[in-house]
Formats: structure tokens, sequence, C-alpha cells
């Protein structure tokens, strides 16, 4: 089973990962975007694995 816990550290450590690209470039997208006061609040960082997938899915297809 040593294979098995080897292999949800390493899913782990991708997704940790993931959400870190995620949120840096929601900090990039910010900051490029036109600012204003109608403007919504910067994403928050994902709740769950498929808010992750979703949203990298959806910068990707930019």
């Amino acid at each position: 089973m040593e294979d098995g816990e080897g292999m949800e550290a390493a899913a782990a450590e991708l997704e940790r990962l993931q959400i870190e690209i995620l949120h840096r470039i929601s900090v990039l997208d910010s900051s490029f975007l036109p600012q204003s006061s109608t403007a919504a609040p910067s994403p928050s960082l994902p709740v769950d694995e498929s808010e992750t997938v979703a949203r990298l899915s959806s910068i990707l297809r930019r």
C-alpha cells in the first residue's frame, strides 16, 4: 500500500501547486484588468477539486 500512499501524496502536492499557480494567475489577471467600482471582487481560491479543474480549464481556453 506504500505505492498508493505515494500516489496520494503526489496528487495532493500537484493539487497544491495547481492552486498556487491559479492564485498567481488570478493576481496577474487582476493587475492587468481595468479596475472599476462595479467590477466583481477578485475570485477566491477554489474550494474543491472540480472548481480548480474548471478554473484551470477556463484559463487555458483563453
